[in-house]
């Protein structure tokens, strides 16, 4: 009775009936797992691990979300502030063509 106690025994689907009108039907192959405190426990352990390091990749996510949004905007401000400098320049460059023409006259 002691090891049975410290064991607990899971029953696990190998196959299953793919028949949805009787899923639980003689064609369902089942096996007998024995599972100890110890396992059980590490794999608890486990789990909590993984979900630890999925908040940690959603939070660093977010971060990289932010971060490129801000990238984003701060090169479509640059964009734009090329975009005039440039205007600033073709109508400094249209001046000067035209001054060029009137000195010639």
């Amino acid at each position: 009775m002691c090891a049975q106690s410290a064991r607990e025994v899971f029953v696990v689907p190998v196959g299953v009936d793919r028949n949805p009108v009787r899923p639980y039907s003689d064609t369902i192959h089942t096996r007998v797992v024995k599972v100890s405190k110890d396992n059980l426990e590490q794999l608890e352990h486990r789990v909590d691990e993984l979900i630890a390091a999925c908040r940690k990749l959603k939070s660093e996510n977010e971060l990289l979300a932010a971060g490129q949004h801000n990238l984003r905007e701060a090169h479509d401000a640059l964009k734009e502030r090329a975009r005039r400098a440039r205007s600033r320049i073709e109508t400094v460059i249209s001046r000067l063509k035209t001054l060029e023409r009137s000195d010639r006259l």
